[in-house]
Formats: C-alpha cells, structure tokens, sequence
C-alpha cells in the first residue's frame, strides 16, 4: 500500500494533530500491538498493521501521521525508558551498586562491598524519592537494562525554585558507546520540555575527568568548584558543580527538538 493511504483508525485512537488519544485506548489485542508497535519501532511502517489499512476508509490518520507517532515520549534512537519494577530489577540494581568504580564516581563515603541491602535502598530510593527515576534498557532489546537515569526531587516548599540534580549509572560492558550521552539528552529534554524546569544541575568528581567532558560538551556550564574537596587513592581533587538554565538548552537544542516535534495537520 502507498505512502499516505488512510488507516482505518477513525475510532477515537488518535486526536486531530496525529497524537495518540491514550484515554480512549481499550484494552484489545489490536490496541497491544499498536502501543507495542510504536513504543518498539523507531518508523512503524504499513506492514506492521496489515489489518487496519482500508483503502475506501477516508479519515485524517495518515501514514504520515504514524510515522510521527513513533515520537514515543520515553524513547530515544537506541533506548527505551521505564519505570523501576519491584522486586524484579534487584538484579540489575546490584550490578550497578557492586560495580566499585562506578560507584567511586557518584559517592564519597568510605569505599566499601556493596551487598543486595545497599542495592535495594538504592532501587527504593530511584523508584519512591526522586523527580523522576528510569531504568534505560537496549530499543532493540528491552529485556537488556543497561542503566539508571534519575532527577532528585525538591521538598514541598521548594518546588517554586523549578530546578534539580541528575544523576546517571551505567552499566561497565555499556560504557563508551554513546548510550550515557543519549540518555542525559532525553533526560534534559524531559526536564525541561515536560517537567519545566528553570535549570538542571549535575556534579562530578575531579578524578572522573572523563564524565566532565561529557556534561561540558553537552552543555553544562561549570559553576563551582570545591578545591581540594575529595581525598580519593591518596590525593585530594576537587569536586565540581555544573549547571545548564533551560534558555541554554534552547539554545543548544531547540532546533533540533522542534524539527522533531509532529506538526499539526490542518482542519479539513
């Protein structure tokens, strides 16, 4: 079937800009495997839904509207975000606590083993006490979790300040492919264009100067430094305070975001 052909999705699935209508989904194997579909593939094609084209069908659900619809809010080219499940990531979150020098990276207390206990605060704190806090897992493979993205979250009487703190874990055999990279761009877009965040802010340590060539190149602006801060394998380093306001990320991303963005259809 040619690019354009309207689908028979004229059921209440989809809004008048191409958007999914998530509160009228029902619950149906035909609407598992459009979710599953969109939330999976990078460009659904036709193919994949044989059985909703209807060439005589007029309606405003277009291919083309599909297409944008693989915009799925918590994915990017190559990772899938969800949300923490309990008991069932206690694995993956003890691989990512027992890792010592991930963990030298994002915690000065005293190194130490790290037991399933550790692990298990550390998965209670990602799922229950932050702004937001995913498990990223391989696009291709959602059964590979491959790491931890979280934003701190503000006291109550601190909300109006509209800023927070991120932090990233990834898992070593994932290192060094640009997956960090990807999910720290997601994770500003969502800080700023759903969260509506003034301003992010992200910390490292002297001695983990690879991490802060990251965050400078994506952007993150150096803000403070306390000399001399961490004794870490006998020197002292500094810690550093990074920070980026939302017209920053405007400004570097805005572009681009926007192009992404479907665009309205006009009212027939």
């Amino acid at each position: 079937m040619p690019k354009g052909t309207p689908l028979k999705l004229g059921l209440g699935y989809w809004t008048q800009t191409g958007r999914l209508d998530w509160n009228n989904i029902k619950n149906t194997a035909k609407d598992s495997k459009i979710l599953y579909t969109l939330a999976t593939q990078t460009t659904p094609s036709l193919e994949s839904f044989p059985d909703l084209c209807d060439t005589t069908h007029c309606d405003h659900m277009t291919y083309h509207s599909l297409a944008m619809a693989s915009l799925h809010p918590f994915q990017s080219s190559r990772l899938l975000y969800r949300a923490v499940e309990t008991p069932q990531d206690g694995d993956f979150f003890l691989a990512i606590q027992q890792d010592p020098f991930g963990y030298a990276n994002s915690n000065f207390t005293i190194s130490r083993p790290q037991n399933a206990k550790d692990a298990s605060e550390y998965q209670k704190y990602v799922a229950d006490d932050t702004m937001l806090g995913v498990v990223f897992c391989l696009l291709d493979d959602p059964s590979k979790s491959i790491g931890v993205l979280h934003f701190g979250a503000l006291k109550p009487n601190h909300a109006q300040h509209c800023h927070s703190m991120v932090a990233i874990d990834v898992l070593p055999e994932w290192q060094g492919k640009g997956y960090g990279t990807e999910a720290l761009e997601w994770g500003l877009r969502w800080a700023f264009d759903v969260r509506g965040l003034h301003r992010v802010n992200i910390g490292v340590f002297g001695y983990n100067t690879g991490a802060k060539r990251l965050y400078e190149r994506l952007g993150f602006v150096v803000e403070g430094c306390r000399r001399e801060y961490l004794w870490f394998r006998g020197k002292w380093y500094d810690d550093y305070s990074l920070g980026m306001l939302r017209t920053e990320w405007e400004e570097r991303y805005g572009e681009r975001e926007l192009a992404a963005r479907p665009k309205p259809e006009e009212s027939k």
